[in-house]
């Protein structure tokens, strides 16, 4: 009995949503839990997987929350976009069909005049209404994990790069916080028809316009650990469009989600080398004790006398012809040495 009032609450919550962005919220979400299941779905995961599509963390009694992939969360929010359209292309037939009865006799132009204005008002708060969106995602690099505190402060700017947009971040402990505002660019063409002077030609123009269309704000909240020696990122992104603008916002969306993916990964493939540049002779010392070696001197690669290896540092100086000679240097000597005695 508990399940079924949930369930009921979970029905009844997503019929209010699609409230505000269709006419026929209830018919809508019957097809859309009626697509689901067709997945081979039971009504009730049906509804509760819909449910978490809409409210992602505002789960009812549920015990675990559904996963999705990227794909299908923009899909929903392409969705939201189609049923805005339908909406807003329905009102403004009503408007028309109105001032048509304007025309009419008193009684239907009085109830015209009294409905104009609330489509007016439902048109306009359509078009400016703005809806939630969020994903979340284990992004794992298989290695990173000693790299985290390196890989979490460069990959803002590994992400500015890539996305050619301004960033406001911050650094928390291990969690990396990103904010920017998404906008996108649109062409709108439009016609116009004019009549010829002799009353039966008819003159077609066509006109283009971009328009820059404000998507609204985009957040990442980060969080870098470590696991078995991998870095794991659990992300969440979240945003605000516009429904009517759905579609660019999921265009949007994914581009930007692969670029976050991309700058953690380029962000460690960057530090890799320069991890390795900052050996010194004391790393240098367990890295060859490690194998069995002792090694005490190497050669002057000027003057070729012998200089004794100091126990810390990452250079060192011979004594003979001043040459500097760094710990990186003999790594790599040795390194190659190492790859010739196996060959």
């Amino acid at each position: 009995m508990e399940s079924e009032n949930k369930l009921r609450e979970m029905y009844d919550r997503l019929i209010d949503y699609y409230s505000v962005i269709t006419i026929e919220p209830k018919a809508t979400v019957d097809r859309m839990i009626s697509l689901k299941m067709r997945e081979g779905l039971t009504r009730e995961e049906a509804i509760c997987k819909l449910y978490s599509e809409i409210f992602p963390y505002r789960h009812v009694g549920l015990k675990t929350p559904l996963k999705r992939d990227l794909e299908e969360a923009l899909r929903s929010l392409r969705a939201e976009s189609y049923e805005a359209g339908t909406s807003v292309g329905l009102a403004i037939v009503s408007m028309l069909i109105l001032m048509f009865f304007m025309l009419a006799p008193p009684f239907a132009a009085i109830i015209s005049l009294v409905l104009f204005p609330i489509l007016f008002f439902a048109i306009a708060y359509s078009s400016s209404r703005r809806t939630f969106w969020s994903f979340s995602e284990d992004i794992i690099v298989e290695g990173a994990g000693n790299y985290l505190s390196e890989i979490i402060k460069e990959t803002p700017n590994v992400f500015q790069k890539l996305t050619l947009q301004n960033i406001s971040y911050e650094v928390s402990e291990n969690v990396l916080n990103i904010k920017l505002n998404l906008e996108k660019t649109i062409v709108e063409r439009s016609r116009s028809f004019s009549g010829g002077d002799d009353g039966f030609t008819v003159t077609v123009g066509s006109t283009t316009a971009t328009k820059l269309v404000d998507i609204g704000y985009f957040n990442i909240k980060a969080e870098f650990t470590r696991r078995n020696g991998d870095l794991v990122v659990k992300a969440r992104y979240e945003g605000n469009p516009p429904p009517a603008y759905g579609s660019l916002a999921a265009e949007a969306y994914e581009k930007t989600i692969v670029a976050f993916r991309t700058a953690v990964r380029e962000s460690y493939e960057k530090l890799k080398p320069r991890k390795i540049m900052a050996i010194d002779f004391v790393k240098l010392a367990e890295l060859i004790s490690s194998s069995g070696i002792v090694l005490k001197a190497v050669k002057c690669p000027n003057c070729g006398a012998n200089i004794d290896l100091p126990e810390k540092g990452d250079t060192v100086k011979c004594p003979y012809c001043g040459a500097v000679v760094r710990a990186i240097d003999v790594y790599k000597m040795i390194k190659d040495l190492m790859k010739e005695i196996k060959l």
